[in-house]
């Protein structure tokens, strides 16, 4: 990578850095929506997106994306080491933060395996190095759940006595480090807790503790409110569950399962696995199914376990089908706005298929 940054930018637009290229475009989106909170500098993120640019043509995009925001955050972290050593934590803990995030965008798109993995603990030694010198409010955590823990970050709300709280799950390809920013700190300023936690499938609980996405995240969610009731700053009627990306389909599912929570907030991003919304703003009624990016660091079959695949047949494995749940990228159409139609189209193919049978 250079520091030459004279060179003009491509047209493009906020959304859409890469016209064409869907996965650098989405990515790209998810670096800068961390610039309102200083975890990113938009002009770092320019300077890679130029780079980036200028090698779109190569055969390997996947090792390019590695290369350039590997590059980006190893010199942001020299720096962060650099102002550590010499007594400046504030300097230090902005590049760190900067460092972790940049960590974690190059991770995106490496395989599963060694170098994904050395990549990530990268990412996580920044986030750590910065949170310990910018927000020692933020408290690191250990979740119980089924023998193990799930990793988190708490955050206690402004005031005293028992305040509310939102458990806050993200998505695939998401992180506790940027919710606790982004979230978290600023739920913190308004006196409500936070528990910025990763859940199965996710981030620290998938890449260093091997456990895997489940369709009943339920059993996650009744693990995160157990932990937060028994906390003396926490009333527990006033508990939310709140989930974005991936995790916009698992907070209403957690909802709906652990009656404890007195709310929930999703910020979905489920259009890829069903087209949400009545049948006539629809261009079909079937469901769409998801296909993850082949070789994709959040591809669902690293996401989920081996034995829930679906069958190569298309048809779901006799333990899907008891729970009412697809899984990797078949998920059964369980939020609110889509459970309808689902229902009415199992009604009316059900009695179609009893018509038919009849007159047979």
């Amino acid at each position: 990578m250079t520091e030459d940054d004279s060179a003009p930018a491509a047209a493009n637009s906020w959304a859409v850095h890469f016209p064409g290229n869907l996965r650098w475009s989405n990515a790209m989106q998810i670096v800068k929506g961390m610039v309102p909170y200083a975890a990113v500098a938009m002009d770092e993120v320019e300077r890679v997106g130029r780079r980036l640019e200028a090698r779109a043509a190569e055969a390997d995009l996947d090792r390019v994306w590695r290369e350039e925001w590997a590059a980006m955050a190893d010199r942001i972290a020299g720096v962060a080491d650099t102002a550590a050593a010499e007594g400046r934590p504030i300097t230090a803990g902005h590049h760190y933060m900067r460092a972790g995030n940049y960590y974690y965008n190059a991770e995106r798109f490496i395989p599963p395996g060694a170098e994904k993995m050395a990549m990530y603990r990268k990412a996580l030694r920044a986030y750590h190095a910065a949170m310990e010198r910018l927000y020692p409010e933020i408290e690191r955590v250990e979740v119980p759940y089924e023998g193990t823990s799930l990793p988190a970050y708490f955050v206690r709300g402004a005031g005293s006595g028992r305040r509310p709280t939102v458990v806050l799950f993200d998505g695939m390809d998401n992180a506790k480090e940027m919710s606790v920013i982004f979230a978290g700190l600023d739920f913190a300023k308004r006196g409500i807790n936070t528990l910025a936690i990763d859940g199965p499938g996710q981030a620290e609980a998938l890449r260093l503790r091997n456990i895997h996405g489940r369709h009943d995240y339920e059993v996650a969610g009744t693990a995160a409110y157990d932990y937060v009731a028994s906390r003396p700053e926490v009333d527990p009627k006033r508990v939310a569950v709140m989930g974005y990306s991936f995790g916009g389909y698992h907070a209403p599912r957690i909802a709906a399962f652990e009656k404890r929570y007195a709310a929930a907030v999703a910020f979905g991003a489920i259009i890829g696995t069903f087209m949400i919304g009545s049948p006539t703003t629809r261009p079909s009624s079937r469901p769409i199914r998801a296909r993850a990016p082949p070789r994709s660091s959040n591809s669902a079959g690293w996401w989920a376990r081996p034995t829930t695949r679906p069958r190569s047949n298309g048809r779901r494995s006799s333990r899907s089908r008891a729970s009412h749940s697809g899984s990797n990228a078949r998920f059964s159409c369980c939020t609110a706005r889509t459970i309808g139609s689902c229902r009415s189209r199992r009604r009316k193919n059900s009695t179609s298929g009893s018509a038919r049978r009849a007159s047979t």
